[in-house]
């Protein structure tokens, strides 16, 4: 599984069986959840950095929304905004081409961040 999925080290101020708990738990069973989806989709699609799409085996591009819309139809328990940070969270940590050497990963990581920038920003709320 993805490594940023890892559960957070419980704050030791935090009393232990508290509400806030049972809602950790529920929120990193579905960050489990999407990271085994997107792990399982993520094999199946390519990743065109510098067009800022996904291609699916049949071709077709998406967008980082686009996946996560297309995700949460198929699994309407997952919010489309966590899909959309789990996939994110992804490009920046996880992926890495296969055969792509250090150097090249770092420019490729350069386009990743402004990639998501531009899609964090496209995707605040206006007024």
């Amino acid at each position: 599984m993805f490594g940023f999925f890892r559960r957070k080290q419980s704050d030791a101020a935090a009393p232990s069986g508290s509400m806030w708990d049972e809602i950790d738990q529920d929120h990193e069973q579905l960050l489990a959840d999407i990271s085994k989806h997107l792990e399982q989709r993520m094999q199946r699609m390519k990743v065109d950095v510098n067009r800022r799409r996904f291609v699916t085996r049949d071709g077709k591009l998406t967008t980082i929304s686009g996946l996560a819309r297309r995700i949460h139809t198929e699994n309407p328990h997952m919010p489309v905004t966590v899909i959309e940070e789990c996939i994110a969270d992804w490009l920046e940590q996880s992926y890495w081409p296969r055969g792509m050497s250090e150097a090249k990963m770092e420019r490729q990581q350069v386009k990743i961040e402004a990639w998501i920038q531009a899609h964090w920003e496209a995707s605040e709320p206006v007024g």
